[in-house]
């Protein structure tokens, strides 16, 4: 057996780097570099990080397009363009923090005079995809590297509180829960003067939910690391945070719509509603702020907002329904000749264990449209088919997958 040569290998991976300059498709030209720089830093940090820092040229130059670019078809479809530059620094992040500490407030200067130039307004800063970026890293250097991965968690919080949080917040957690309940204690301090909505996206963590609260609770769902616990030292200070804004609202901050076609009282009044028996069992020593607080949102509350209140809530009790609960709607519904396609749909996609599957499977037929029964059947026996795999039941989920016509 021929045995290998350490420089032959070198010559020919640094061959691809010196090659990929006559690469007309950036995008392959950016990640040949970095694979290039990837190889060689242990042996030689110098030239890999030469490759690095022209890879991160060349994504620069790439960033200066528009983040979105219109699709030939239609004036009204976009496709968002990748993060060239953070590609580089995500990359660069596994080999030296400090120097992506540089390289991202390099790109981010960058970005804003991006977004001057093409003369983006109002929330461009929430839209900014850096950000997302940036919470990126602190998540993947949470374990091996906590310092870092609070730096960035902080440049972070520089901008307006977005949704990501959510999410990141488990992310980060579940590979370093102390440094997550840091972040956390700190997002809610920086954040104390946020819209009620904006802070909503603080709301699950401390209590350890899958789910935010109030209008968009089920819109936004996540993962929760395993056996992670609520923290009731967080829990009050969201509690002490959350009541003191709303109490702070007025006529004009309550009518603000972000994002959404609810305003702010209405985000309040849902969020309290949910609050409500917590402060009732848990913190009785929050129940003069919180009265205080619900009686601002209520004086607030017009007849338009108190009927999107009923209706989401009225929305919402429908999706968090236990699947017997279902199935006794259905069989009611029936009985009495009420029947919809919608319910039994509804069923259908809320079934999660073999025996709700069972049941579940003779209501098919019983979709009166076409379209939507067989759209019901194919994801009925796709989820059944993957429920089936993941429990080792492999020749029923194969023949579950073979009833599937079309995804």
């Amino acid at each position: 057996m021929k045995q290998c040569n350490p420089s032959l290998v070198r010559q020919l991976v640094e061959q691809q780097a010196v090659e990929s300059k006559s690469m007309a498709n950036t995008d392959k030209r950016i990640k040949v570099l970095i694979r290039v720089a990837d190889f060689l830093w242990v042996t030689d940090e110098e030239t890999a990080r030469r490759y690095f820092a022209e890879a991160f040229q060349v994504a620069r130059e790439k960033s200066r397009e528009k983040y979105v670019e219109k699709s030939s078809g239609s004036p009204f479809l976009g496709v968002e363009k990748p993060n060239y530059p953070f590609e580089v620094i995500r990359a660069v992040a596994k080999r030296d923090a400090e120097w992506t500490k540089k390289l991202t407030e390099t790109a981010l200067k960058d970005s804003e005079e991006i977004i001057k130039q093409e003369k983006e307004k109002a929330d461009s800063v929430a839209r900014d995809p850096n950000i997302s970026e940036i919470t990126g890293l602190a998540i993947s250097l949470a374990e091996q590297n906590p310092a870092a991965a609070l730096y960035f968690a902080r440049r972070a919080m520089r901008a307006p509180l977005q949704g990501n949080w959510f999410y990141a917040l488990y992310q980060i957690a579940g590979k370093n829960r102390q440094l997550a309940d840091q972040i956390y204690a700190e997002l809610i301090n920086t954040y104390t003067n946020a819209e009620v909505s904006r802070l909503l996206y603080l709301s699950a963590y401390p209590f350890a939910r899958e789910r935010i609260m109030g209008v968009e609770k089920y819109q936004m769902g996540a993962w929760m690391p395993e056996n992670f616990t609520p923290n009731v030292n967080l829990q009050k200070q969201f509690l002490n945070v959350f009541l003191r804004r709303v109490m702070t609202l007025t006529p004009e901050s309550a009518s603000l719509k972000i994002n959404s076609n609810s305003p702010q009282t209405a985000f309040a009044v849902m969020a309290l509603n949910e609050i409500e028996p917590m402060v009732a069992q848990q913190f009785p020593e929050f129940a003069e702020p919180f009265q205080k607080a619900k009686a601002t949102a209520q004086a607030l509350a017009s007849p338009e907002v108190q009927e999107i209140v009923k209706n989401r809530e009225d929305s919402q009790k429908s999706f968090s329904r236990t699947f017997a609960e279902r199935m006794e709607d259905l069989e009611k519904a029936d009985e009495e000749g009420k029947l919809t396609d919608m319910q039994v749909v509804n069923l259908v996609t809320n079934a999660k264990k073999e025996g709700d599957f069972e049941i579940a499977e003779t209501w098919l037929d019983k979709i009166r449209d076409e379209k939507v029964r067989e759209s019901a059947t194919n994801y009925f026996y796709f989820s059944r088919s993957k429920l089936a795999t993941k429990e080792n039941r492999f020749e029923e989920a194969r023949k579950h997958a073979e009833k599937v016509s079309k995804i």
